[in-house]
């Protein structure tokens, strides 16, 4: 990770067992990569 400090965020969440921050970063992550992958396709589709 490392863009922005999120992996920060991330284990130290974990380390002091905020278990409900870990799953808000992880599904937060999750929905980015989603969102960037979806504008790709479309982007692709309409280039072509």
């Amino acid at each position: 990770m490392g863009a922005g400090g999120i992996g920060f965020y991330l284990l130290n969440s974990a380390r002091v067992m905020q278990f409900d921050v870990v799953t808000f970063i992880i599904c937060l992550i999750l929905a980015t990569v989603l969102l960037v992958e979806g504008l790709s396709v479309w982007t692709r589709s309409v280039i072509r």
